[in-house]
């Protein structure tokens, strides 16, 4: 045994090393632990340096980078395995704040994703958080309902809400449901500090999938508010393969530019 003096809120492991969260703290417990003839102990605990502990461990999740906890409410962490702490959930932040109750979490290592099943605080709907771990990217999938668990089944993301069970499909933009709304926001510095200069246009180039629109905004006082660029419709009708001339098709790339207003 070891003792931490304090609540145990959750606990994981890098291997061989043990991991211990309370409210406020982190613990590493190393050493090969008790035998099969009951001989042996675990090395004392030791503090791992951080700015607080584990709020649930529901959300508890190792995966080749490290472990994930909840810190706070609206606070998501990775604890490296250099054994260093890091607020990873920061982009989104806002996201988490409204849907608090992480109620379950899972590593589909097939598509290198980490997700998390939150809900909101009256347990009426929920979000699944996912971080592309391969590209450093977040995206929320609205759920419209409460999430009750979260797994992994063939490489695909599987979770249950409303008494179903629901998988992801084989393959994005299958299934018989519309294109999901996709926000991707990239922030960028083209000129040097105390630099000056124009940017003239923004080119974004991406794979069609199917008809959409897509609408371009920037923000010109540090994200506080965004002003729209336009909206451009990608469709078969208006839209050729720049190679073939042909109308697009499914995996033809696909050019939008936008020119910012000033």
């Amino acid at each position: 045994s070891s003792r931490v003096g304090q609540p145990i809120t959750a606990v994981a492991a890098f291997e061989t090393v043990g991991l211990m969260f309370t409210a406020s703290q982190i613990y590493q417990l190393p050493g090969r632990g008790p035998e099969r003839n009951g001989t042996g102990d675990f090395d004392a605990a030791t503090v791992i340096a951080s700015p607080g502990g584990c709020l649930d461990w529901r959300s508890v999740l190792v995966c080749p980078a490290g472990c994930y906890f909840q810190m706070r409410s609206d606070m998501l962490m990775l604890l490296t395995r250099g054994g260093e702490v890091q607020w990873a959930g920061k982009a989104v932040q806002d996201t988490l704040a409204l849907f608090p109750t992480i109620v379950g979490a899972v590593f589909v290592r097939a598509q290198d994703l980490v997700v998390f099943a939150c809900n909101d605080l009256a347990g009426s709907d929920g979000v699944l958080l996912c971080f592309d771990l391969s590209n450093g990217q977040w995206f929320v999938d609205t759920i419209g309902a409460a999430i009750a668990s979260v797994s992994e089944l063939d490489g695909r993301l599987v979770y249950v809400s409303a008494g179903a069970v629901l998988q992801q499909n084989t393959d994005v933009g299958t299934g018989a449901g519309a294109l999901p709304t996709l926000r991707v926001e990239k922030q960028f510095r083209v000129f040097p500090m105390l630099g000056q200069g124009t940017v003239c246009k923004v080119m974004l180039l991406g794979t069609y999938l199917g008809d959409c629109t897509v609408e371009g905004f920037a923000s010109y006082d540090d994200s506080k508010t965004w002003t729209s660029l336009g909206q451009q419709a990608v469709t078969t009708a208006n839209l050729f393969n720049p190679v073939s001339g042909a109308a697009l098709s499914a995996g033809d790339p696909v050019t939008i530019i936008y020119t910012p207003a000033r």
